[in-house]
């Protein structure tokens, strides 16, 4: 039930004094733990402005903490778990850089905090908290041309035509055999990757690697080059990620979200919540093995806030590749039903991400639905983008490398394009437009 609807008598009322519109927002927040600012300026009456102001005002007295959209209660227990985290990296300076950048890339007018974001590891904690609730408060750009709403019904509003259900022709036998295949592949792809993870960070040195390794291109696991030259660290290699001493596929982060999404699965079915991936990542999830937006989110779970506030809160990777990394159960369990498969990820990817990091999981997932009825690959990317925003960068992302691949006669010609165009984001290999680009690019290329 919708918290806001269990509301004093005179709620509506236009002509509501402050202090009684204030009285109203504590009420709603003690009952429901959160508010936001387009409902209660709707229900209210006043403009968001208003509510911005009061929520302000509201946190001033230590009442509520503001979020991205609203404000979430602020207990003395998180006030003090908030001022232990600050002290965490993943709530440092280097996050407030991140956090600029992000506010920049999704169209917010982040001018007039040039200046103060020159030299931030030189601010003093009470300014970098200042900015941190600046950045909270951007307006957005007018030039700014993209449509990148978080809920599932304004993404489908905003979504092109597609086929939400395909017929299906495959055998039982059929079945278990792609959906084995799909597993072995998933762990077939991460196990190649992941010795040189953190190499792949910076494409030169990769390519150096691989060069040393004679695997340049790769058409096998990658081998450890003997010695390691100096500033080149493999990840895992003594337990098992390099070719000479791989005996199955070792423990890793991202397998290990498409096992814990079958766990969900098996115990709530498709009618699954966000709020039981929440519980299940509690219950299963060391801290130490989550990452980047998974591991704010967590972070944001124990300081009591629920989703989507877990995603939005000081969550500066809450558009990379985290959620896409998880979808792909959803994908394996929605057989000719891509609108399903997309519904299923972004109810998982709800807890840490938003827009564009919650329609690459969407995406991927249409994608794996739709493979179960086609061997068309750009078939296949099509029924995916019908299921995200047409007017979103990843879309925009998505099309124009699938475009480049029909025209340039050599592979390495199209990744130089996704390099020069989405190289300026974030240099993690974790965002979503160069990610998403050279995975369009790899399923094009069979």
């Amino acid at each position: 039930m919708d918290p806001m609807a269990r509301q004093t008598p005179d709620a509506t009322d236009q002509s509501l004094l402050r202090h009684e519109r204030l009285h109203f927002i504590r009420e709603t927040i003690r009952r429901a733990g959160h508010v936001r600012v387009d409902e209660l300026s709707a229900r209210l009456a006043v403009s968001a402005y208003t509510i911005r102001r009061d929520l302000a005002e509201l946190e001033g007295e230590g009442v509520l903490r503001r979020t991205y959209g609203g404000a979430v209660a602020y207990e003395p227990i998180i006030q003090e778990t908030l001022r232990w985290s600050r002290r965490d990296k993943y709530s440092s300076r280097a996050d407030l850089r991140l956090e600029y950048q992000e506010q920049a890339e999704s169209g917010y007018s982040v001018d007039n905090l040039a200046e103060r974001m020159q030299k931030p590891e030189d601010l003093t904690p009470e300014q970098v908290e200042a900015l941190w609730v600046a950045m909270a408060e951007l307006p957005m750009r007018t030039d700014f041309l993209y449509r990148e709403p978080s809920t599932l019904s304004e993404i489908r509003t905003e979504r092109p035509a597609g086929p939400r259900r395909l017929p299906v022709t495959t055998t039982a036998a059929e079945l278990r055999d792609r959906i084995y295949a799909a597993w072995l592949g998933r762990c077939a792809g991460c196990l190649l990757g992941k010795p040189v993870e953190a190499i792949g960070r910076q494409r030169e040195r990769l390519v150096n690697y691989l060069k040393m390794a004679k695997a340049y291109p790769p058409e096998d696991y990658l081998s450890e080059v003997i010695p390691l030259p100096d500033g080149y660290e493999l990840v895992d290699a003594e337990q098992g990620t390099v070719r000479e001493r791989i005996d199955g596929m070792p423990h890793d982060d991202d397998t290990m979200y498409t096992l814990l999404a079958l766990h969900i699965l098996e115990e709530h079915s498709f009618g699954f919540e966000t709020h039981h991936v929440s519980s299940k990542w509690l219950e299963h999830l060391p801290f130490h093995m989550v990452f980047t937006a998974e591991r704010i989110a967590y972070r944001n779970l124990v300081l009591g806030l629920r989703a989507p506030e877990t995603a939005s809160f000081r969550n500066p990777y809450r558009e990379f590749i985290g959620a896409q990394i998880r979808a792909d159960l959803w994908g394996y369990v929605s057989v000719g039903a891509p609108e399903q498969a997309a519904e299923l990820a972004f109810r998982d990817a709800s807890l840490s991400h938003t827009k564009n990091g919650l329609y690459g999981a969407m995406l991927v997932a249409a994608m794996l639905a739709a493979a179960y009825t086609t061997d068309d690959v750009e078939s296949m990317v099509n029924i995916g983008l019908s299921e995200i925003p047409a007017r979103s960068r990843l879309a925009e992302a998505v099309q124009r490398v699938v475009g480049w691949a029909r025209a340039d006669d050599h592979w390495e010609k199209t990744i130089d394009r996704i390099w020069e165009t989405y190289g300026h984001y974030n240099p993690y290999p974790c965002d979503q437009q160069r990610r998403c680009g050279r995975r369009s690019l790899a399923a094009r290329a069979g």
